[in-house]
């Protein structure tokens, strides 16, 4: 797992020579989480969960749809209430390998 400043000279390094670099929100929240564990990230009915514990619970969230058969382009729909659980298995959904989000999509010809 890279820390935020070895992300961060990546990007400016990619930047420099015109390439994307290739960003996903589960990176976003494991840069997080890696440099603020112990701090909240979720609070919900009481429940307090700390960034640590939030990006373990949707890593396990992550392999149970592995070991389920999920896999690139595969189909994913949360029917849940607000709360801590619906953002852990969003999380979860975002650490699986290359499952395409709303903004990864290919944009059709024609379309905006």
């Amino acid at each position: 797992m890279r820390n935020a400043e070895q992300f961060l000279n990546e990007a400016a390094q990619k930047a420099a020579k015109g390439e994307r670099m290739d960003f996903h929100f589960a990176t976003a929240f494991e840069l997080i989480a890696d440099t603020v564990p112990d701090e909240p990230a979720l609070i919900s009915g009481g429940v307090t969960r700390t960034w640590a514990e939030f990006d373990e619970r949707a890593a396990r969230v992550a392999g149970v749809l592995n070991a389920h058969g999920l896999a690139a382009n595969s189909k994913v729909g949360i029917y849940l209430h607000n709360s801590n659980e619906y953002a852990e298995a969003h999380h979860g959904v975002f650490k699986m390998p290359r499952l395409p989000d709303q903004h990864e999509l290919p944009l059709q010809s024609g379309r905006a």
